[in-house]
C-alpha cells in the first residue's frame, strides 16, 4: 500500500519536472544529488536518474544490486559499473539527440560535472537546480503527512524532556536523553542540508550564556558544541537553575523534517528574559499572519525587522551583536535549508503549501538567548502551525 501511494506521488513529481523541462527548452536532465534523487525515485541507492519529457524516467544504479527494485516504483532500471557506460544505456532508452542537458549545478561536484560534460560533449549544460527546488518547495498531502508524523515524535520527546531535565546535567547529557527518546519513537536520526559546508544534527540544546557564543553554522543561536571540530549545539556545560535552556530540535520521519524551538527552565526566568521571550512571541504571531500565497518573502522579512525595531531590540535580534543572521525563517522538507527563505534579499512569492520554519530569537548579554520557533504551512488564511506545542516558557 505504501509503495502504491509513493508510486502515484513519484509519477506526479516526474510529470511536473518533465513539463518544466519542456517549458524551459531543456531536452533532458540527469539527477544525482541524493535528496533530489530520492524525491523522484523513492530510493537513496548510488546512481543517477535520466528524465526527458517524452519518455518514462530511467533509473541507472551503480550499487547496491537489487535494492532499487524493492524501494522504487520506477519500472525502467539499469545497472552500470563506470560512468562511461551511461551514454550508451541512455541511447538504448531514448534515441533523441540531446542538445541541452540539465544538471544540479548548485551542488554537483566539479569532477562529476566535468565527466558528464565530456560524455555528453554535444550538449549544452543547463542548471536545473532552481526548477527542482521550486517544485520541492510546494508540499503534497503525502509530504505533509510525513512532516506531521515527524512532529508527533518530537511532541512526545518534549513531553518526556520535561520530566527528564535535572539541574547539574550537562547540555550534551540532556541532548542525548532527548535524542535517544526520539530515536526510540522512530526519528530518522540523519538530517540533511543542501548548502555547501553546512551541516546539522538532532538540534541545539544550549543553556544560558552558551547561546551567546556564535556557532559555526548559519544559525541565530549557537552553543560551544563538544569541541571545535563540531562547533555547534550542546557541550559539556552543566545546566543550572533559573537559566534558559534553548531546545531547538528537528523532527525527522521518512526523510521529512520539522523544526521547533522551545525554552525550558528549571525554576523561573528573570523579568528581562521573560520580557524578551514575550517579544519574540509577538513577532512570531505577526509574521504568522503574513504567510499567505502571493506575499513576497522580502516584505515579510522587512515587517519582522520593523517589529523588532519598534520594540527596541533590533541590535539584539537574531543573534549576538556582529554575528546576527540575515533571515527570520527558512523552508524545509527533505532538507533543512529549502526555499522559501524569509530574508532581506530573497524575493520569492509564497505559494500555498510552502512549509516554513519561523524562528524569532533575542540575545541578552551575559544571560543567553530566548526565542520560539514553529514550522508553518502557508495557507490562504496565514500560517498554520505543524508544530502545535505550548508557546510558553516551560518551567520544570
Amino acid at each position: 500500500m505504501v509503495k502504491n501511494i509513493l508510486s502515484e506521488e513519484i509519477k506526479q513529481r516526474s510529470k511536473i519536472l518533465k513539463k518544466n523541462l519542456q517549458k524551459n527548452g531543456i531536452d533532458a536532465c540527469i539527477v544525482i544529488e541524493r535528496v533530489d534523487f530520492y524525491y523522484y525515485t523513492g530510493t537513496t541507492v548510488e546512481g543517477l536518474l535520466f528524465i526527458e519529457p517524452s519518455k518514462q524516467p530511467l533509473l541507472l544504479i551503480r550499487k547496491p544490486v537489487g535494492r532499487a527494485e524493492i524501494e522504487s516504483p520506477l519500472s525502467h532500471i539499469s545497472y552500470f559499473h563506470s560512468m562511461k557506460e551511461v551514454p550508451q544505456i541512455i541511447s538504448r532508452h531514448s534515441s533523441r539527440k540531446i542538445k541541452t542537458l540539465g544538471l544540479e549545478l548548485d551542488v554537483l561536484p566539479f569532477s562529476i560535472y566535468q565527466r558528464i560534460s565530456e560524455l555528453f560533449n554535444q550538449a549544452k549544460i543547463i542548471d536545473i537546480s532552481p526548477l527542482i527546488k521550486e517544485q520541492r518547495a510546494v508540499k503534497s498531502a503525502y509530504e505533509l503527512k510525513n512532516m506531521k508524523q515527524a512532529f508527533k515524535i518530537i511532541k512526545e520527546t518534549l513531553d518526556f524532556g520535561q520530566k527528564a531535565l535535572k539541574p547539574g546535567m550537562t547540555e550534551i547529557e540532556f541532548s542525548a536523553i532527548l535524542e535517544g527518546k526520539a530515536r526510540s519513537l522512530g526519528h530518522q536520526g540523519i538530517m540533511r542540508m543542501r548548502r555547501f559546508n553546512q551541516e546539522t544534527a538532532f538540534g541545539h540544546i544550549v543553556a544560558g550564556k552558551n547561546n551567546n557564543i556564535p556557532c559555526t553554522m548559519e544559525s541565530a543561536n549557537g552553543g560551544t558544541g563538544p569541541y571545535p571540530a563540531i562547533g555547534q549545539g550542546a557541550g559539556f556545560t552543566k545546566i543550572k537553575r533559573n537559566q534558559p535552556v534553548m531546545i531547538d530540535i528537528l523532527g525527522g520521519y521518512n526523510g521529512y523534517l520539522i523544526d521547533i524551538t522551545r525554552i525550558f527552565v528549571i525554576g523561573k526566568l528573570d523579568s528581562k528574559l521573560m520580557d524578551a521571550f514575550n517579544k519574540t512571541k509577538k513577532i512570531m504571531n505577526g509574521i504568522k499572519k503574513l504567510l499567505k500565497p502571493g506575499i513576497d518573502c522580502r516584505d515579510i522579512y522587512q515587517r519582522g525587522m520593523e517589529m523588532a525595531e519598534d520594540m527596541g531590540i533590533k541590535d539584539q535580534f537574531m543573534g549576538p551583536e556582529k554575528n546576527q543572521v540575515d533571515f527570520l525563517g527558512h523552508g524545509l522538507g527533505l532538507e533543512l535549508d529549502e526555499i522559501p527563505v524569509i530574508m532581506k534579499n530573497f524575493s520569492y512569492i509564497l505559494k500555498e503549501n510552502n512549509t516554513i520554519a519561523i524562528e524569532p530569537k533575542i540575545f541578552i548579554p551575559n544571560k543567553g538567548m530566548v526565542g520560539i520557533e514553529n514550522t508553518y504551512l502557508v495557507t490562504k488564511n496565514g500560517g498554520r502551525s505543524l508544530t502545535s506545542y505550548p508557546e510558553t516558557v516551560i518551567e520544570i
